[in-house]
């Protein structure tokens, strides 16, 4: 009998064991038959959107958890009608950012840019919260300040400078503080984002308080560059061989570099005046503007050009000449060089009790690019 009850009991305690573990398996089944119940499905979610402004994070669009929350709640104002799914949504990536998979779009790092995008997300996490993935199309993101800023030109005023030597965009910036600070225009206030030799375009900074642009134009460029005058030249000779020379450089800083330079200049005028003496034929005044003894043309910029301005010479048992040269060069990429030489030669023999004499001297001036 004792036997009997002991058989009895073990297979009471085996069928109550069986009957609990029967019992955990079906709680755990009815949960996650409960759990997949109220799975989102993400793929059939839809979303209005509209302009989301990440100005507020501007300096932090490298954190990928902080730039999904922030576009997430940016979307509320435009769901507020259906915002259930989407507030489910935020909370589990505020929970834990790690259950998802996020393809941000290409966010708009430079203010004022606008970009029309697309943002997906997929949850990879290990319960049935949600399933498939959201794409959120037609998703407008900008990047602009909350404060309405300025036009640049309230405190860009001048515009406009005459006689400049020559152009750079340091000068530029110089020049525009100069002749505005009255305005209140500041260094930070703006940048040149174009220069050539016809205009400068000025434009403000994302940091300040402006919008826009400014044009900046300026006259006369290169007026004003100097003069070259050569000493007087002379040569004297008796019984012998004599000349004499004078060079004379002026090297022009092309800041802009040749190619912007030549799209605005092609040649150089310019004003010869001087004179040439020699003891046979007395003296030869020069002036260019009146057509006066002067061989004249326009020097080209494109290449190295010259012009042989005079060559005068008188020629039986003495001799003397006199000729001048003006050259242009490009002597480097950001340097012109204009060059003036003058040159005299004589020659006397012995059978002649005359000296041979001569002198000339010559100025460059009123120099100009066109």
């Amino acid at each position: 009998m004792k036997h009997l009850l002991n058989i009895f009991s073990v297979l009471t305690l085996a069928t109550s064991s069986t009957s609990a573990i029967l019992s955990k398996d079906f709680n755990v089944e009815e949960q996650k038959l409960s759990s997949r119940a109220s799975t989102i499905d993400l793929s059939a979610i839809e979303l209005k959107t509209g302009d989301i402004n990440l100005f507020k994070i501007k300096d932090k669009l490298d954190d990928e958890e902080l730039v999904t929350r922030t576009i997430l709640m940016g979307l509320l104002p435009y769901n507020k009608d259906n915002d259930a799914e989407l507030k489910v949504i935020i909370a589990s990536v505020t929970r834990n950012f790690d259950n998802w998979i996020i393809d941000l779009p290409e966010l708009p790092v430079i203010e004022q840019v606008v970009t029309d995008t697309s943002m997906t997300l997929l949850y990879i996490g290990s319960d049935y919260a949600f399933e498939n993935y959201l794409t959120i199309d037609n998703l407008i993101l900008s990047n602009h300040s909350l404060i309405e800023k300025k036009d640049l030109n309230t405190v860009i005023q001048k515009t406009s400078f005459d006689n400049l030597i020559t152009i750079s965009e340091t000068l530029i910036i110089d020049e525009i503080i100069k002749e505005n600070t009255k305005y209140g225009v500041k260094r930070q206030d703006f940048k040149i984002t174009e220069i050539n030799y016809s205009y400068a375009i000025a434009s403000a900074t994302e940091e300040s308080n402006y919008k826009g642009n400014v044009a900046i134009t300026y006259k006369n460029i290169f007026k004003g560059l100097g003069e070259l005058e050569s000493k007087v030249v002379r040569s004297d000779a008796y019984n012998s061989v004599r000349e004499d020379s004078d060079s004379k450089v002026l090297n022009v800083d092309i800041s802009l570099g040749r190619d912007v330079f030549l799209k605005k200049y092609s040649k150089m005028s310019y004003k010869v005046t001087g004179y040439n003496w020699n003891n046979h034929d007395g003296t030869e005044e020069f002036d260019s503007s009146k057509a006066r003894k002067i061989d004249y043309k326009d020097l080209s910029l494109f290449s190295n050009d010259n012009v042989l301005l005079f060559n005068r010479g008188h020629h039986n048992v003495n001799q003397m000449k006199s000729w001048a040269q003006l050259y242009t060069r490009w002597v480097s990429e950001y340097k012109l060089e204009i060059k003036l030489t003058v040159n005299t030669w004589a020659y006397a023999t012995a059978w002649n009790a005359q000296w041979a004499r001569v002198e000339s001297q010559i100025k460059i001036s009123e120099l100009n690019f066109f």
